[in-house]
């Protein structure tokens, strides 16, 4: 039977061919334009409706992180609202680069692991 750690494990041996790139650059280039970008766009930009846009991008990146387990989800969700702040505050370019610099701080010193329910991962 099929099951989503499966697929999560799928997706872990290619994107590791590609460390540290996909962390630091592609992630939040895709993540920052879907979660935050589109809604600015099309959503907060037309309504000015900047907690409900951004509790709903927030919401929807943190739950592509369930993987990690509820603590990461609860992490993505608050440190989503931050971005969503950067993104409508700063721009694009400044949202991707604070996403990046957190991506590299945790490969670098490995801060994921006190926030994963199972740290082998």
């Amino acid at each position: 039977m099929f099951e989503l750690k499966n697929l999560v494990s799928i997706g872990s041996r290619y994107t590791s061919r590609i460390e540290p790139w996909y962390t630091i650059v592609l992630v939040p280039l895709w993540q920052e334009f879907l979660f935050r970008f589109l809604p600015f766009q099309f959503w907060y930009l037309h309504t000015g409706e900047f907690l409900l846009a951004g509790l709903v991008g927030s919401a929807l990146f943190a739950t592509i992180h369930w993987y990690f387990g509820w603590r990461f989800v609860l992490y993505a969700g608050i440190g989503g609202m931050f971005l969503w702040w950067v993104m409508v505050t700063y721009g694009f370019f400044a949202v991707v680069f604070l996403h990046a610099l957190v991506n590299a701080i945790d490969l670098a010193f490995g801060l994921r692991k006190f926030l994963i329910e199972n740290p082998k991962r």
